[in-house]
């Protein structure tokens, strides 16, 4: 679909407009064209990209209206103030916005669709590789959503197929000491208390005993002030593993591993 959607004339527009008031004014830290685009900046700190068209010129110190600024909000209006008048830059009405977010949901499903059939061999040998209490998890998800498969399964899998890896490296013994030749530290019983957010240095100890479990958090302790945030290394020790992890698939990934060595995979 091409964007922006119109469906106001300019009159309607206008009204709308007018009538708003669920607006902010503010003043313009920065205004730059970025590859074609502009890209704005204003006092209290957020950024905007795209939404002001480039014929419109402006710059720092100005007043700018915006509408719909806020945190979760989609940013639908806004106007400078040139002189004792607001110069309308855009605005979209409630309508066009609606209207485009449905567009953009069906565009968006589409193209879920597409990836999963693409990736469904993918996704479904990772399946089989899974330990068996995760594998568990997945089949509950898919028995209670139709949709998992294709709108949720992928993302979940990167999750499940990484604990399933760490699983496995973590009831090796050579993986023990692997880590205690390249001397990672782990967390002391103390820190393990505490998210690694909060660790210092002081809070890391070779002498953790060499199990499934202690191995895992040693593992994880490598990309933290435990170790130097020595991040490459993880991939030396485990070259099978996802790097393209978001904090919170790794985190899910760690808490399924660590259930696991534990004997909680029911839990899962």
């Amino acid at each position: 679909m091409k964007y922006p959607i119109i469906l106001a004339n300019p009159k309607e527009r206008a009204a709308e407009r007018e009538a708003d008031r669920d607006y902010e004014d503010l003043v313009l830290k920065e205004w730059k064209i970025v590859g074609g685009e502009v890209e704005f900046t204003v006092e209290d700190g957020w950024t905007s990209f795209g939404m002001w068209p480039v014929g419109i010129p402006a710059s720092a110190g100005m007043a700018v209206r915006i509408w719909g600024a806020g945190l979760g909000f989609p940013l639908r209006g806004i106007s400078l103030l040139v002189g004792e008048d607001w110069l309308p830059v855009v605005y979209k009405t409630k309508r066009e916005i609606e209207v485009e977010s449905a567009y953009w949901i069906a565009e968006n499903q589409i193209r879920q669709h597409e990836e999963f059939e693409k990736g469904k061999e993918k996704l479904d040998a990772l399946y089989d590789a899974l330990p068996d209490p995760l594998k568990r998890r997945i089949d509950r998800f898919r028995s209670e959503d139709s949709d998992f498969r294709w709108n949720g399964e992928a993302y979940e899998m990167v999750a499940c197929s990484e604990a399933g890896r760490l699983y496995k490296r973590a009831m090796d013994p050579e993986f023990g000491k692997a880590l205690k030749a390249a001397k990672i530290k782990g967390p002391t019983e103390e820190a393990k208390k505490r998210s690694s957010y909060e660790w210092e240095a002081k809070d890391g100890t070779l002498k953790w005993e060499d199990t499934p479990e202690n191995r895992l958090r040693a593992f994880d302790a490598i990309n933290s002030k435990l170790n130097g945030y020595k991040y490459a290394l993880m991939e030396t020790l485990m070259p099978e593993m996802d790097t393209g992890h978001s904090g919170n698939t790794w985190a899910h990934a760690m808490m399924f591993a660590l259930r696991l060595v534990q004997g909680q995979g029911d839990l899962l």
